[in-house]
């Protein structure tokens, strides 16, 4: 081997190709710029074996090679085919496959799995071996300057040679080197010329992903919306480090990788990458994810502008300052009344997400400016006046006239306004009843406006609505029974309450933590909104699998009420978290009654139908379930992820016990992408640990997807803290020996010899290991046996 060759040999690399035996196949899942190719070639030359190289799928044998490299980096589009036709036509070479995609898919339904897995990031470069290269090359480094290129370029080899041989010519690895590394690398990938279909448009999608910086998994996806070989592409740059997760279900590139495709086009100008953003954009907003809609917008400043003024009455999912931001930018873009508008509610409107409940006087001015630009404009429809006059009182209100926006709004009766307003001008009639001391008439209205919401599924408005309900309450006992009369008012504190916030990341020790102390259940002490706290606390002790005690705060509630509560608002509450008490005990037959008497009152909410099906299910009548399934799904669809994940999960339930495993598996999927998509887990456990425990072990095979294996990983945890990990996973003494070993330094030979069996016996029993795990490589398989308490 020449001397040019055995600077870049890298042993920990070889070592992986030093595992396969004849008629193996070593699969190699690599980023462009990996050196896998090289350092595949560096092997073969090494161990002096035979070899044949190809890029296509061969169609007869032109000698007997001891090695078979098939090199799909550049990417085919029958990737499938040539993995099967090279093992068929070359059956006791060593295949080794280099991709930039998964496995295919075609291979896999013939039946040929690889022998050997190596991931991207066993590509990438370690500390010790920049040093040793760099002493090769003659090029000085300090331990901050390898940090910094590592950090930079995700250890991706093609960035770090690049790097260090521009530190040669220069005489030191600063940040320009190594920038120069990164940006050698990519700048030929979109100058290069290829016939493959997915591979270009990817990597445009990449490079317009890159000018956002940080990006939803979402939003990211639908950027890169260019077929299952470019979302598999997109999964090979998060396993090699090239895309990372700054937060749950935000990624970005790293900073050199970022800097590098950022500067390769610029993608606001560039009419072919308009069209990306704008079917990108199209596919979030038809997902209900305006949000992220609005964030890739950002790419082309015209189609944010005109996605904002269509989709305006959206702009209050966004939270208040990004709004805000984003309309300002917007209203410099297009001069559209709807912006307007939208931004007036940004300013004052406290159904404005992550509002801060301070209105300065800046913003009441520029509010006030706003609607007096809107009087002269055009472009809102006769149904907006309502939402228009309705901002209008709110100025009036917070500048401490509120029986001036009451009678604002009082003329509003001859005007219907837009279903998507009925809900926020019920709310606002509310709040201004309840600051003129008129309790009885503002709960009438904050009433009508969570009826509203819930029928458009605005959670936000539901939860403000139902906290000011229990607000107005008090306020009316206060006026009507002197025992009340005296006693301090509690703050609006809703979803910030600490349990609330423990329940909903289902927070396992904090829960357990809060329902330490008793709740003061004592007349002088009680409020509308410790009676909220009650049914929370109610509501933990179902999570944590204690129905009995979660009856009993119940009942201890309902004894010590006062007169005139509960109201109906909480009494819906009371009677949700009473049945979903009862479901944890299995007491279906009792849940179907209250939920039949409660019924007649009016239509039931999706909450009642949620836990009527899941009493269905454990009463054995999945067909009855599946049917209120079918029939929830396109109502909530777009409305509530937390409901839409509750239902699929459900479903799943209902369909397996009918024997569609088909239909089962689906609605699994759809509940798991989306609670990877959002992190949310607290659907998954609102009705005890043993659904959970058979979930999870359904979930199994879905978890090759990084996002659903870690969702799947934090359950496991979850499941863990409340006690029902064991029952979840069960590993024979053989496994358990052989994970023990797994999690040392050892290779599948080592492990093999230690316990006295060859190494395709370890290979059978560590793929039986990683399908009870739900792992797709080595890694995964410990951190999810860590978290299931399986490892020490």
């Amino acid at each position: 081997m020449d001397t040019q060759s055995r600077l870049y040999t890298r042993t920990r690399i070889l070592s992986y190709f030093d595992e396969a035996r004849a008629g193996d196949t070593v699969f190699c899942r690599v980023t462009d710029g990996s050196d896998a190719h090289a350092q595949s070639a560096l092997w073969v030359a090494e161990r002096e074996h035979t070899a044949e190289w190809l890029a296509r799928a061969p169609r007869h044998a032109t000698g007997s090679p001891d090695v078979v490299v098939l090199n799909l980096i550049g990417g085919v589009p029958d990737e499938g085919d040539a993995v099967v036709s090279a093992r068929n036509v070359y059956p006791q070479a060593i295949l080794i496959v280099l991709s930039t995609h998964a496995w295919p898919r075609h291979a896999s339904d013939t039946g040929l799995q690889p022998d050997v897995r190596v991931s991207p990031r066993e590509f990438a470069f370690t500390d010790s071996e920049v040093i040793t290269l760099s002493e090769r090359l003659g090029v000085s480094t300090t331990a901050s300057q390898r940090s910094h290129l590592l950090g930079e370029s995700a250890g991706v080899a093609g960035m770090v040679l690049g790097a260090l041989e521009a530190a040669q010519r220069s005489g030191t690895l600063g940040a320009a080197e190594v920038q120069a590394g990164c940006n050698a690398m990519f700048g030929p990938l979109l100058s290069a010329r290829v016939d493959f279909p997915y591979r270009r448009p990817a990597w445009e999608a990449g490079v317009a992903m890159a000018h956002l910086g940080e990006l939803s998994t979402a939003a990211l996806d639908a950027v890169w919306d260019r077929g299952d070989y470019a979302v598999s592409y997109r999964y090979t740059l998060a396993d090699a480090g090239a895309l990372i997760e700054t937060s749950p279900g935000v990624h970005s590139y790293v900073p050199g990788i970022q800097k590098a495709m950022s500067s390769l086009t610029n993608v606001i100008d560039d009419v072919e990458n308009r069209a990306i953003v704008s079917g990108a954009v199209a596919r979030l907003v038809s997902q209900g994810r305006f949000d992220d809609a609005v964030r890739v917008g950002s790419l082309s400043p015209t189609i944010r502008a005109r996605l904002l003024a269509r989709h305006w009455r959206d702009v209050i999912a966004l939270p208040a300052s990004s709004a805000r931001a984003a309309l300002r930018e917007a209203l410099r873009e297009v001069s559209d009344p709807r912006l307007m508008l939208a931004l007036v509610r940004a300013l004052i409107d406290p159904l404005q997400r992550e509002f801060d409940h301070r209105i300065s006087s800046s913003h009441l001015q520029e509010a006030q400016s706003l609607l007096t630009r809107m009087e002269h404009a055009t472009g809102l429809e006769p149904e907006d006046a309502a939402i228009v006059v309705t901002m209008l009182a709110t100025t009036d209100r917070i500048a401490g006239r509120p029986e001036v926006g009451l009678a604002r709004l009082g003329a509003l009766e001859s005007v219907r306004p837009s279903p998507a307003d009925r809900a926020p001008v019920h709310f606002h009639v509310g709040l201004m009843h309840l600051e003129l001391g008129k309790a009885t008439m503002a709960l009438e209205s904050f009433d009508a406006a969570r009826s509203e919401a819930y029928a458009s599924g605005d959670d936000n408005l539901v939860a403000l609505a139902e906290e000011l309900s229990l607000i107005a309450s008090y306020v009316q006992l206060t006026s009507q029974s002197p025992a009340w009369t005296g006693a301090r008012r509690s703050p609006l504190t809703g979803s910030s309450l600490p349990l609330g916030a423990a329940l909903d990341t289902v927070d396992v020790r904090e829960l357990r933590h809060l329902l330490e102390a008793p709740a003061d259940y004592s007349a002088p002490g009680m409020t509308a909104l410790s009676s909220l706290e009650a049914t929370l606390r109610a509501r933990a002790y179902s999570v944590l699998g204690l129905g009995h005690s979660a009856l009993g705060e119940l009942d201890i509630l309902a004894a010590k009420l006062p007169p005139g509560l509960p109201t109906p608002a909480l009494r819906r509450w009371l009677l949700l978290s009473r049945v979903e008490a009862l479901l944890v005990l299995g007491r279906a037959d009792e849940v179907l009654e209250i939920l039949d008497d409660a019924t007649p009152s009016g239509p039931e909410t999706p909450h009642a139908t949620l836990h009527r099906a899941h009493a269905l299910v454990l009463l054995g009548q999945g067909d009855m379930a599946t049917t209120l399934m079918h029939d929830l799904v396109p109502q909530i669809r777009g409305k509530s992820v937390r409901h839409a994940i509750r239902a699929q999960a459900t479903l799943h339930r209902a369909l397996l016990g009918l024997g569609d495993v088909e239909g089962a598996n689906a609605a699994l999927v759809d509940a798991l992408h989306k609670a990877a998509q959002t992190g949310l887990l607290l659907p998954f456990f609102r009705h005890g640990r043993a659904w959970v425990a058979q979930l999870l072990d359904a979930a199994v095979p879905f978890t090759r997807d990084p996002a659903v294996g870690r969702l799947v990983r934090s359950m496991h945890e979850t499941l863990r803290d409340l006690g029902g990990a064991p029952d979840a996973i069960a590993l024979t003494p053989r496994e358990q020996d052989v994970l023990a070993l797994l999690a040392g330094p050892g290779t599948i030979g080592q492990v093999a010899e230690a316990l006295g069996v060859t190494q395709n016996t370890i290979k059978s029993q560590l793929r039986g290991l990683y399908r009870k795990l739900g792992a797709a490589s080595r890694d995964d398989a410990l951190l999810t046996a860590r978290a299931a308490g399986l490892l020490t």
